[in-house]
């Protein structure tokens, strides 16, 4: 089965973009907090339609999730490194880094911090950068801590922008922080919320 997928450094992310309107299981749409074109559940009918409406080349259909996580993975890596020398790190593959684990779904235990990320995002790959930096004061600073990493697709929680930074206890989300968070600045900010 195939997946539309939006190719972000081609997308210039307007809110009347042509391919909302065409495709006929209104699977894209416009965020206007992050100013942003995303995508719905896929209910995708393989019509090819958002691919011959995008004036920009940046609707694809993928075919598998093999090929569709190797391909996120280039993009958003690429988009990152553009980026890097703003924030003075070398972005890191969320797709193929296991310091933190990758899951579907959690488990409410105790304590976790929850990395929640999108497909190509450059600020994913950064913000997922800076939370490799602070994963071992993390751990030492707070007991029992688990650090997950997720696709925005696989969680159920509200969330207003990617990256975000979600604070469990007890199975109940305390905090949630949006965006690309200098470590610096915010290690105390996680601690402090356990």
């Amino acid at each position: 089965m195939k997946r539309p997928y939006i190719i972000l450094n081609n997308c210039d992310n307007t809110p009347g973009c042509p391919v909302i309107e065409a495709c006929p299981k209104d699977i894209f749409y416009y965020d206007y907090d992050i100013k942003k074109l995303l995508l719905n559940e896929n209910k995708c009918i393989e019509c090819g339609i958002c691919v011959r409406e995008c004036e920009h080349d940046a609707v694809r259909l993928i075919d598998s999730n093999l090929d569709k996580k190797q391909e996120e993975d280039q993009y958003g890596m690429a988009l990152a490194n553009r980026i890097k020398d703003h924030y003075g790190i070398e972005p890191v593959s969320i797709a193929n880094n296991n310091q933190i684990k990758e899951v579907d779904e959690f488990k409410n235990d105790n304590n976790i911090l929850l990395f929640v990320y999108g497909s190509w995002l450059a600020e994913s790959y950064i913000g997922y950068s800076f939370l490799i930096e602070m994963l071992s004061e993390l751990k030492e600073e707070i007991e029992a801590l688990e650090v997950y990493k997720i696709d925005l697709r696989n969680v159920d929680i509200e969330l207003s922008g990617l990256p975000a930074y979600v604070t469990i206890q007890n199975g109940k989300v305390i905090n949630k922080y949006i965006g690309i968070k200098n470590p610096m600045y915010f290690l105390p900010t996680i601690i402090n919320d356990y």
